[in-house]
C-alpha cells in the first residue's frame, strides 16, 4: 500500500452495489412507464367506443353513407354532377367524429408500442 496520506481505498464490492442499485433502478423506471402506457392503452380503448357511436351517429345524421351509397347505384349521375358531389360529401363528413378515432387509435398504437419497449428494457435489464 502507498504511504500516501490523501490515497483512499474504495470499500470492497463498491462496483458491485452500484451496479444492483442501477439495475434495480432501471426495473423500476421500466415497470412504472410500462404501467402508465398500460393505463393509457386502457384509457383510449375505453374512449374509442363513445367515439366511434358519435361518429356513427354523425353518420346518420348527416346522410353521409346515403351519398355514398348513391355514388355506387347511381354512377352515371355521380359523373355529370361531380364538382357538386364531392362538395356535398365533403360537407356530410363527420370530421369530428373521424379526427376523435384517429387520434384515440394512434394514442392507442403509441402506448402498446411503448408497453413493448418497456417490457423489452425490463427484460434487458435482468439479464445484464
Amino acid at each position: 500500500m502507498d504511504q500516501n496520506p490523501w490515497h483512499v481505498s474504495p470499500p470492497p464490492r463498491l462496483g458491485q452495489t452500484i451496479i444492483k442499485h442501477i439495475k434495480r433502478d432501471a426495473q423500476r423506471r421500466a415497470a412504472l412507464s410500462m404501467s402508465i402506457y398500460a393505463i393509457l392503452a386502457v384509457a383510449a380503448v375505453s374512449a374509442l367506443i363513445p367515439a366511434y357511436s358519435y361518429m356513427h351517429s354523425e353518420i346518420a345524421r348527416t346522410g353521409f353513407s346515403e351519398f355514398l351509397y348513391l355514388m355506387y347505384s347511381d354512377s352515371a349521375f355521380v359523373i355529370t354532377n361531380w364538382q357538386e358531389m364531392i362538395f356535398t360529401i365533403l360537407e356530410s363528413l363527420p370530421i369530428v367524429g373521424m379526427v376523435a378515432i384517429l387520434t384515440l387509435a394512434l394514442t392507442l398504437l403509441a402506448s402498446l408500442r411503448m408497453i413493448a419497449r418497456s417490457s423489452r428494457g425490463k427484460m434487458r435489464v435482468k439479464t445484464i
